[in-house]
């Protein structure tokens, strides 16, 4: 009888800690905010069930959207570098990367409590890495991850420059606006993750 795959949820920070790595997050937030050549829109929203909108761009997706990269092979440099430093630490696990996108909010652009997927399928994972390159806790922003019946917290993260959270995509979670008193773009960076058929499950 096949083992059910354990829900994970890792919250790791320093892994852009060094000169290097903190220069290639702060490329990235600065190619993706303050140039705008992302290709922001405004509309996005957590799943079909919520109206409620907040900002997006897509960086990479298999789906073969008009005018956007569909691998990694073809995606920014700054994305391709993010991953790479990402799947090292991953290790021994390895996954395929199904979409990369940013997502955006100020303040009252909260989204909902959903799923990044939708069915009980083992083996889909979502990575998120914070990217604003300041942020304290009067900031708020946190992403807050639910139980199954949705009625209870069970982690709060609070979106610290570079903090990396990866997690079992069937886990409830909310990604909150940032607070009255934060007059930035809360930013986001996504990969939306599928473990290959010979990868080890992931263990944090």
């Amino acid at each position: 009888m096949a083992t059910k795959e354990k829900r994970v949820i890792a919250v790791i920070d320093n892994l852009f800690g060094d000169l290097l790595g903190s220069d290639l997050i702060l490329m990235t937030y600065t190619w993706g905010v303050r140039s705008c050549t992302a290709g922001w829109r405004y509309g996005d929203t957590a799943d079909d069930n919520t109206s409620n909108r907040f900002w997006g761009a897509t960086l990479m997706s298999i789906e073969n959207e008009p005018g956007i990269p569909s691998t990694m092979e073809e995606a920014d440099d700054r994305i391709r570098q993010i991953w790479e430093k990402l799947a090292d630490r991953f290790q021994p696990s390895s996954f395929f990367v199904r979409e990369v996108f940013l997502n955006g909010q100020t303040y009252g652009l909260d989204n909902a409590v959903h799923t990044d997927r939708q069915t009980d399928e083992e083996g889909w994972y979502t990575v998120l890495v914070y990217l604003n390159p300041k942020w304290t806790i009067h900031d708020g922003g946190e992403t807050l991850f639910y139980n199954e019946q949705r009625n209870d917290v069970i982690l709060s993260v609070i979106p610290k420059p570079g903090r990396v959270v990866f997690f079992d995509a069937r886990y409830p979670h909310w990604g909150r606006g940032p607070t009255r008193n934060c007059q930035e773009l809360r930013v986001t960076l996504a990969y939306r993750l599928t473990r290959l058929d010979d990868s080890p499950i992931p263990v944090f």
